[in-house]
């Protein structure tokens, strides 16, 4: 079972506001209230403002107007102006005029109100300033009539107010997004809203929402991203159209401002439906209910989503995985993002793994990204197991950030789940738990809160290359994912514990032995150069770590300008050596051929197995039994699929065999993993599969199955013929066990019958 929903707000969005218009001003009056009213006002108008101030008002208002009105009227002009100009005056124009200037205006104001006052103010005017002003007085009058009464009213009433303040005013989004601000223009946007942030941005948005209401500000690559979402800020900077996108330049060079001015709750998406993305909605947090998967993988980590109105596609501008790890038609609850543009195409941009609200099982990048709290139970989805370990392992799905996580399942865990292997798909119910750093799920007790099962095979994921550099910066991301650096070398070699470092040259990882214990790198001066170190990264004591699974994640450098090399087959399997190179190998002697043997190397497990060609009658030549230690020297070779040292072909080929090393233990592993592309890297190794059933006959082999994962193991009698050969259909085995070789197919190839255990 899942853990509680999550829960995204839908909540329709208003649409841009309309700029607030001045209020109609009855008069006709239709000035921006510019004038200079320079008006000597010398009228008498002793304060009764008796002007009759019968003029049509033709504008150019010449009314007596008699109060000498000497004052500054500097002030917000709040002066009760008790003058009988009681006119209803129903324009805007109800300015507090703030000033001080509470004086009952005794003044003679003889001025002549030569004010140019262009108001088409063609009322009447009848006032005896006690006018009722009935004119329409529709002047702009723009002002919110807040106007502080700039006039500068030093009485000569010069009253100057330009009064063109806009109620509010300042650049928006929705300007910049309509293109009433042109590219270049410096703009400053006040109080938006922090909706999504990237490594190289951040989108913000205008908090009434709507169509044109979100913007990118470009702050470029390694940003110090200190602004989060749902912050209100205050940016200035230069409007730019990069391929399309509109955005504000936020580079050092632009001179960019942003100004934190408060915190609040994020917005709430949009909700819109596919065919709606488009223009009107670039840089909007917007949402998509109902959606299913329809392309996986686009490349360069998108994919492609349907709903009933169309398809669209989701990107990791923000939230970073590398491809979706989904399958087709995997359905989504909802998909909410900032819709960006690149490449042509408009694609919403989740920000985190909440963002992807999932309907069935909770998926791994969820876990990982903290959408759920300690203790929630979950159902995790299906996932490849990666790494064992002995109180838990590692599983993944997909590649890349917050794929990967830790199943613990307590020590001794075999007892209860029973055997579990690399490559097996298990299906997980547990507690969610942060463990020094770790995250993982809890499955300690069947029944109880958890519950744990092996429901498949299936390939590996590739490991995500990386850098010591980039686990320091990016560990948490990397947490429990399959990584591997290569080209290193050593930085400390042995740190205790365990534990031993290799650098890039800039900053150092740790490898630890939770997993496995090195025996290639037993051997590990500082300096020594590294090849390659792969495995899950783990996080205990502080500190992230490499956790190799086996000789082939821990391979040191090969000195390539050696005659002949000195490799391992780790180093062949995996192409570190090219055709053509002379090498000499050490291992043990596996399987011995009618043409060949299989030579083994190190304590085994993948990659560590290669097939060597000695051609017909090589018993004559050398003498080499099953276990021996044998060193080989010949030409590394891929022949029709398959990786060989070819003795006979290399002027210096040889075989010197030593006492017996003892039998190699075959490596426990499904019938399905022996086919395909999940059976390449067990080549050459002497593998076993269990508690099998055979499925089908053929004239030198036969196929079987394990209940678990596709039928696909196939049984030959290329080193041996068994002698109960040829076994029937449902006829079952406890183990079957032999090197792994290729002819077409990948074979298990039994040694005698002590390989077939009935």
């Amino acid at each position: 079972m899942r853990a509680l929903p999550l829960m995204l707000a839908l909540l329709v969005g208003c649409p841009p506001p309309t700029p607030t218009a001045p209020e109609p001003d009855a008069d006709a009056d239709t000035d921006a209230d510019t004038d200079s009213d320079t008006d000597a006002d010398t009228d008498a108008d002793s304060d009764a403002d008796t002007d009759a101030d019968s003029d049509a008002d033709t504008d150019a208002d010449t009314d007596a107007d008699t109060d000498a009105d000497s004052d500054a009227d500097t002030d917000a002009d709040s002066d009760a102006d008790t003058d009988a100009d009681s006119d209803a005056d129903t324009d805007a124009d109800s300015d507090a005029d703030t000033d001080a200037d509470t004086d009952a205006d005794t003044d003679a104001d003889s001025d002549a109100d030569t004010d140019a006052d262009t108001d088409a103010d063609t009322d009447a005017d009848t006032d005896a300033d006690t006018d009722a002003d009935t004119d329409a007085d529709t002047d702009a009058d723009t002002d919110a009539d807040t106007d502080a009464d700039t006039d500068a009213d030093t009485d000569a009433d010069t009253d100057t107010d330009a009064d063109t303040d806009t109620s509010g005013g300042g650049t928006t989004i929705y300007d910049v997004q309509q293109g009433l601000v042109a590219p270049g223009a410096v703009v400053a946007l006040e109080g938006v809203v922090v909706t999504g942030v990237a490594f190289d941005g951040f989108w913000v948005q205008e908090e009434a929402g709507g169509e044109w209401s979100g913007l990118f500000v470009f702050m470029d690559v390694g940003w110090a991203r200190d602004v989060a979402v749902g912050d209100r800020v205050d940016v200035i900077g230069e409007v730019k159209e990069y391929f399309d996108l509109t955005e504000i330049d936020g580079t050092a060079a632009s001179g960019i401002t942003i100004t934190p001015v408060g915190t609040g709750a994020p917005l709430a998406p949009e909700p819109l439906v596919s065919t709606d993305l488009s223009e009107a909605w670039e840089g909007v947090l917007v949402t998509v209910a109902d959606a299913w998967i329809t392309v996986p993988d686009l490349g360069f980590g998108e994919m492609q989503l349907g709903d009933a109105a169309g398809t669209f596609v989701v990107d990791d501008h923000m939230h970073g995985w590398a491809g979706f790890p989904g399958d087709a038609l995997e359905a989504f609850d909802s998909v909410t993002g900032v819709v960006g543009h690149n490449f042509g195409a408009y694609k919403i941009e989740p920000r985190t793994a909440a963002d992807l609200d999932t309907a069935g099982p909770v998926r791994i990048f969820e876990v990982q990204q903290e959408v759920f709290t300690p203790n929630d139970l979950i159902e995790l989805e299906p996932a490849v197991v990666t790494g064992l370990g002995s109180n838990g392992l590692f599983v993944q799905r997909g590649a890349g950030w917050y794929s990967g996580l830790f199943v613990y399942l307590g020590n001794n865990w075999r007892t209860t789940w029973g055997e579990v292997l690399p490559g097996d798909t298990v299906a997980v119910s547990g507690l969610y738990t942060e463990f020094d750093g770790l995250s993982e799920l809890h499955v300690p007790n069947a029944g109880v809160d958890g519950a744990f099962a092996v429901v498949g095979t299936e390939a590996l994921p590739s490991p995500w290359i990386t850098t010591p550099t980039d686990i320091a910066a990016y560990g948490e991301q990397l947490e429990s994912v399959l990584v591997e650096v290569q080209d290193v070398t050593v930085a400390s070699s042995d740190l205790g514990f365990g534990e031993w470092s290799v650098t890039d040259g800039t900053s150092t990882v740790l490898v630890d032995d939770f997993l496995h214990t090195s025996v290639l790198l037993s051997s590990r001066p500082p300096g020594r150069e590294v090849r390659r170190i792969r495995g899950p990264l783990n996080h205990t004591f502080g500190a992230f770590k490499i956790e190799p699974r086996s000789e082939a994640d821990a391979m040191p450098a090969l000195d390539l300008t050696a005659s002949p090399v000195a490799a391992t087959p780790y180093h062949l399997q995996q192409s570190d050596v090219v055709e053509g190179t002379t090498v000499t190998l050490t291992g043990v002697a596996t399987g011995l051929g009618r043409d060949g043997l299989f030579l083994q190397a190190g304590t085994g497990g993948e990659r560590s197995g290669i097939w060597v060609f000695l051609g017909d009658g090589w018993q004559s030549t050398w003498t080499v039994a099953r276990n021996d230690i044998v060193i080989v020297t010949g030409l590394y070779d891929e022949y029709f699929g398959v990786s060989e040292v070819d003795v006979t072909a290399s002027p210096s080929g040889s075989v010197t065999s030593f006492v017996p090393a003892g039998p190699v233990t075959p490596v426990h592993v499904r019938a399905g993993t022996l086919a395909g592309p999940t059976a390449e890297p067990w080549e050459g190794v002497v593998v076993e599969v269990r508690d099998v059933h055979v499925t089908s006959v053929a004239a030198s082999s036969f196929q079987v199955g394990d209940d678990v994962g596709p039928d696909d193991g196939r049984v030959s009698s290329f080193l041996s013929t068994w002698s109960g050969f040829p076994p029937a259909v449902d006829d079952t085995f406890t183990s079957i066990a032999g090197p792994l070789h290729y002819t077409s197919v990948y074979q298990v190839a039994p040694r005698d019958d002590a390989d077939l255990v009935p």
